[in-house]
């Protein structure tokens, strides 16, 4: 009798005991297969991110290429915060500048990523070296921004949504490029909020190119 009960609980454990066996089996397989689906939906999102970057930058390349000497209009108006108007041909004079235009569509966090990175080359080109122009609607905003994250840029507004009379003014990238005495412009070039690292290596080589003593 005694020896029928024992192999009864022998029994029971065993089936507990495969129970919990099962069990953890289970949902260790279904935590598995949710690490598995989070690895390929971050793998999925990592290449689209690439192709969105390679599709970016070559449509910046293009665009630079396009633009490459293009003559912006002389006798674009600009406007400081103290309601001061210069011409654009009388302000550049001889001297080359670095261009941020921000047009009437850009984004907000477009616009953040793109600051910080200026914020950080700007030891390297020289705030005396880079001009932003933009809507005037944008200029007190911009002017508190600007206060508040430490950017010393010269800002200038326009009232025109073509001022500098280049297409790209009417899209919603905002956009840099080197403007000379000739006042024609150099090396455009497109940023995007998924590359942050084109932006901060065209802003070094703009740094190195224009505005660094070579010997």
């Amino acid at each position: 009798m005694l020896s029928k009960k024992i192999l009864l609980l022998l029994l029971a454990l065993s089936v507990i005991g495969n129970s919990f066996t099962l069990y953890i089996l289970f949902n260790f397989k279904k935590k598995t297969s949710i690490i598995f689906a989070n690895q390929e939906f971050a793998l999925k999102n990592s290449e689209e991110l690439l192709i969105t970057t390679k599709e970016n930058f070559h449509q910046s390349l293009l665009w630079q290429l396009k633009y490459e000497g293009y003559s912006v209009n002389q006798s674009t108006k600009l406007i400081t915060p103290d309601d001061l108007n210069y011409q654009l041909k009388n302000w550049i004079g001889s001297e080359i500048k670095l261009i941020y235009r921000i047009t009437d569509k850009s984004c907000d966090v477009c616009f953040d990523k793109i600051t910080e990175k200026l914020k950080g080359a700007s030891n390297l080109i020289g705030w005396d070296n880079i001009v932003v122009i933009l809507p005037i609607k944008e200029l007190r905003k911009t002017i508190a921004a600007f206060k508040e994250q430490q950017i010393n840029a010269r800002i200038f507004a326009v009232n025109e949504e073509l001022a500098l009379g280049i297409p790209l003014e009417t899209s919603s990238s905002p956009f840099f490029f080197i403007i000379n005495k000739e006042l024609t412009v150099k090396n455009l070039f497109i940023p995007h909020k998924n590359g942050a690292e084109l932006t901060e290596a065209y802003l070094a080589e703009m740094s190195y190119k224009y505005f660094t003593e070579n010997d």
